[in-house]
C-alpha cells in the first residue's frame, strides 16, 4: 500500500471518529442543557414557597405577640388559682 492510501484511510477513520465524538458530545450537551433547566425551575419554586413561608411565620409571630398578653394573664390566673387560698376570717392579733 503506498502513502497516500493510507493517509486516506487515516484521515477517514480520524473523521469518522470525530464525527462520532461530536454527536456524543451534543447529545450530552443537551441532557445537561435539559438538567439545568430542570434546576432552575426548582429554584424559582423554592423561592416562591420560601417566601410564602417567611410571610405566614411573620403572620403567626404577629398573632403571637398579640395574643401573649392574654396568655399571660391566663397563666397567673391559673397559676393563682392552684395556690393555697388563705383564711382571711381570721383577724391578727
Amino acid at each position: 500500500m503506498d502513502a497516500f492510501a493510507k493517509m486516506d484511510i487515516f484521515f477517514f477513520v480520524t473523521t469518522l471518529a470525530m464525527v462520532v465524538l461530536a454527536v456524543f458530545i451534543g447529545v450530552v450537551l443537551f441532557y445537561v442543557i435539559r438538567a439545568a433547566r430542570d434546576v432552575s425551575q426548582i429554584t424559582h419554586i423554592v423561592e416562591r414557597e420560601s417566601e410564602q413561608f417567611a410571610k405566614g411565620t411573620k403572620t403567626a409571630r404577629n398573632e403571637l405577640k398579640g395574643n401573649i398578653g392574654e396568655f399571660a394573664q391566663w397563666l397567673v390566673g391559673f397559676v393563682q388559682s392552684l395556690g393555697k387560698k388563705k383564711d382571711r376570717s381570721r383577724s391578727k392579733k
